[in-house]
């Protein structure tokens, strides 16, 4: 049996990793490196089976780095926190991934959060980003199509793009940390390269997931760079009107936002800080419904 990406023009065979046969079966979702299918063990698991085609821009030892920093995370994470690695098979071409399944992520679900759910999600995602951050290591890309959902739990996915510190204070050049743009922290879209540290820019991109799971939607700036219209009146701190997206965001989640979107990374919120506010602390609560309340949904899938 066999599966053609057609972006690529890459033919999947059923593939063995630690003597289990997967075999490809629907397609998830295909990226600007490669293609997610859904696939089935030999010992009837569920598994994602990601494909991802050596080029320039994508090179072997960028995929392999991932591979072993996304490995790594899975086999010290107890908790759950991390999309599960199962295994990886190199070929001349490309290189494979068998991963733990996930059918929905942050993204698919847009629209259809309550208050509570979004608490939930945060909280899971701080404790994530926390975890992995204890261990050495910035995811610089959390997005809503990299936070993944089983088992009504937030897993953390895709770490193309993460580095390894050895300490906090390390830096790195901006253009190796710049993630999917509307999460990326000011530091990272300035035009000119410059040496940034990786873990406050995981904190400002929690800052943007929260920001649209409080609104049920994508809006946001395009990206966090002056004379972005949507930004510069975010950092002037101008007082709210109806036409900005943030305008009914409630107040305990605006305060925390205003902590964690800060430009200036000296001031800008740390996870421990995160973790003792309000916002975090206190149970949120259920509103009371309202008949005919309409939900708005995304049909996107999953992305690994």
């Amino acid at each position: 049996m066999e599966n053609k990406n057609v972006n690529f023009d890459v033919t999947l065979d059923v593939i063995t990793v630690g003597k289990i046969k997967y075999t490809p079966e629907d397609r998830l979702g295909c990226g600007a490196f490669g293609t997610v299918f859904k696939g089935r063990g030999s010992d009837k698991t569920t598994v994602a089976i990601k494909h991802q085609y050596i080029r320039p821009d994508n090179n072997r030892a960028q995929i392999l780095e991932e591979y072993r920093i996304h490995k790594d995370m899975s086999e010290v994470d107890k908790a759950g926190f991390v999309v599960k690695m199962i295994g990886m098979l190199k070929n001349p071409k490309s290189i494979i991934m068998v991963l733990e399944f996930a059918p929905e992520s942050l993204h698919t679900i847009l629209g259809k959060l309550t208050p509570v759910q979004v608490q939930k999600y945060f909280r899971q995602l701080i404790n994530g980003v926390e975890f992995i951050h204890s261990n050495h290591v910035a995811h610089c890309d959390l997005s809503l199509k990299n936070l993944l959902l089983s088992d009504g739990n937030l897993k953390i996915a895709d770490f193309g793009r993460a580095k390894r510190l050895i300490s906090e204070d390390q830096e790195f050049p901006s253009t190796d940390c710049r993630g999917t743009p509307k999460f990326c922290a000011p530091e990272v879209c300035v035009r000119e390269p410059v040496l940034v540290k990786p873990f406050p820019l995981d904190v400002w991109s929690c800052g943007v997931v929260l920001m649209q799971l409080t609104q049920n939607s994508e809006d946001s700036w395009r990206e966090a760079r002056v004379q972005v219209q949507e930004y510069d009146k975010w950092v002037a701190k101008k007082k709210s009107t109806g036409s900005d997206f943030w305008y009914n965001i409630p107040p305990a989640v605006m305060n925390l936002l205003r902590k964690i979107l800060e430009a200036d990374i000296s001031k800008r919120a740390t996870i421990i800080e995160i973790k003792n506010s309000p916002y975090f602390k206190k149970d949120e609560k259920e509103p009371i419904k309202r008949s005919g309340a309409a939900t708005r949904s995304s049909g996107k899938r999953a992305r690994y």
